[in-house]
């Protein structure tokens, strides 16, 4: 998993890198009535805790800034682009989380699920029933890939003295998700060899989302903002909740550029049926850059 985090921490870094060699042409060739940005960001959690479900099995684990920083337990990313027009916009918006821990069990209650497993893995079958305390490595992972696309509309914007802008937006938009659990079991009998096997289950769900973004703009360098997202499921067979709540400041590096600086608090919970199950709850420093053009 090592790998993979680099490259998608190397791809991160190319974005920043992107946006802002970018952005020195590109508002000099739009100047029309549109305006977009591209916004982004990493995520580095100082606490994550995820509950990961498969095939009615759970493991919990938390982890925090040391496990992010070695590149292979945890990663949290996201990317915005947004286009707008006077009062309008229109945006897609993607964010990534990965999660992962392992640990040994002993005296380990086999679930039914492995028992079966281990009772159809050898020939001729081995019969040990479930609940059979054995020794476990179990390694759990858990991730979210979500995409929003959808509109948003700026309903109030008041200038006060000294340039000072406030303003409301807020949005809806349809979320295409992708949700996978993992398990996987190294289990030691006494009685037969070790027993190696993966649980791997995932989900695309879709939900509507709704947002509220509140914000102060300034003639200066500094802008804040209170970005607040909340998403439920559309099918009755899920049990599919997020809100995601960013509070931040963004510090104008040049007229088509920003450096983001945010905390971060993402929730999610899903379950279908006892198949598969993912919950996550992120605290985390969001450091980002938007591109305007």
């Amino acid at each position: 998993m090592k790998k993979l985090f680099t490259r998608l921490a190397s791809v991160t870094l190319f974005l920043l890198c992107l946006s802002a060699a970018f952005t020195h042409t590109a508002r000099a060739q739009h100047a029309g009535t549109w305006q977009f940005t591209v916004s982004p960001n990493l995520h580095i959690p100082f606490s994550m805790e995820s509950e990961v479900t498969v095939l009615n099995i759970t493991e919990t684990f938390d982890l925090g800034l040391g496990d992010f920083l070695s590149l292979d337990q945890a990663f949290s990313g996201g990317f915005r682009l947004e286009g707008r027009r006077n009062d309008w916009g229109y945006f897609v918006d993607l964010s990534f989380t990965y999660a992962e821990d392992s640990r040994t069990a002993r005296n380990y209650p086999l679930p039914p699920v492995l028992a079966n497993v281990i009772n159809t893995q050898f020939n001729p079958p081995v019969p040990v029933p479930a609940g059979t305390p054995v020794s476990a490595g179990i390694l759990a992972s858990g991730s979210s890939l979500s995409v929003d696309v959808g509109v948003l509309y700026r309903v109030w914007e008041s200038e006060m003295r000294g340039g000072v802008r406030y303003y409301a937006e807020p949005s809806v938009a349809f979320r295409f998700g992708s949700i996978r659990s993992e398990l996987d079991f190294e289990l030691d009998l006494a009685d037969i060899p070790v027993v190696r096997t993966k649980l791997d289950v995932s989900d695309n769900p879709g939900k509507a989302v709704i947002g509220l973004n509140l914000g102060i703009e300034t003639e200066g360098r500094w802008d804040a903002s209170l970005r607040t997202v909340t998403g439920t499921s559309v099918v009755s067979a899920e049990d599919h909740f997020s809100i995601r709540i960013t509070p931040g400041a963004a510090y104008r590096l040049s007229d088509s550029m920003a450096l983001n600086l945010n905390y971060d608090f993402h929730y999610l919970t899903y379950e279908r049926r006892n198949n598969i199950g993912l919950k996550q709850t992120q605290h985390a420093l969001s450091i980002g850059l938007t591109a305007t053009f």
